[in-house]
């Protein structure tokens, strides 16, 4: 395994964690391991053709992922915009779920 010394990273690694994208999804989606997939993001091995296709195709995943969760908990929000501030037992709550 090739060390990389000079500090540098691959943008991946940089857009990932700025979307708040862990690599438990990314392994998930990708079939890869988070071990290996920090280690490419990291330079530390290389990277082949059917890894990258791999792990471009699992990002788009999960940030398709992400979106649809956003706006299921966006509409949620909204729906209950006049009721946030209202007090109920948690147990009733959670059973709305």
């Amino acid at each position: 395994m090739k060390m990389n010394e000079d500090g540098k990273v691959l943008r991946y690694r940089i857009f990932r964690m700025r979307h708040h994208i862990t690599l438990r999804e990314l392994s998930e989606q990708a079939g890869v391991s988070q071990q290996r997939i920090s280690q490419i993001e990291l330079m530390e091995c290389r990277l082949t053709v059917r890894t990258k296709v791999k792990l471009s195709t699992a990002m788009r995943n999960v940030l398709l992922r992400h979106e649809q969760l956003a706006d299921t908990a966006l509409t949620d929000f909204h729906n209950m915009y006049d009721q946030l501030f209202d007090a109920v037992k948690e147990s009733e709550a959670l059973s709305d779920e």
